[in-house]
């Protein structure tokens, strides 16, 4: 029985699928950082607005993505006030880049012995 893990490896020989699945899935990341930082500032989309001259619909779209123009200056303004900086990293240094944050993340997360 396939699985969708087997017809996305199929798909993913498509040169132009996976240009747009990978870009797709940049656009989803964006939104979900932009989302995890307001979730910790205890902020809503409403406050995040207000903050931003955006809608409360706006930022919805920005953080599923639903919106397919995201301009440089749209992030800098939502990310600006989440005290988020927006970074470009050479496509070859992302796994290594990811690898070394999330080892950051356990350590600053475990417990350290008073």
């Amino acid at each position: 029985m396939r699985t969708f893990r087997d017809d996305l490896k199929e798909m993913m020989q498509n040169p132009l699928f996976k240009k747009r699945y990978e870009e797709e899935k940049e656009r989803l990341f964006i939104g979900y950082q932009i989302r995890q930082e307001r979730r910790r500032r205890k902020l809503s989309q409403k406050d995040l607005a207000k903050m931003t001259g955006f809608t409360a619909r706006q930022i919805s779209q920005i953080e599923t993505a639903e919106e397919k123009a995201h301009d440089l200056a749209t992030l800098l303004r939502v990310a600006s006030p989440l005290g988020l900086t927006l970074m470009l990293v050479p496509q070859n240094r992302v796994a290594y880049l990811n690898r070394t944050l999330r080892s950051v993340a356990v350590v600053a997360a475990t417990p350290q012995p008073s």
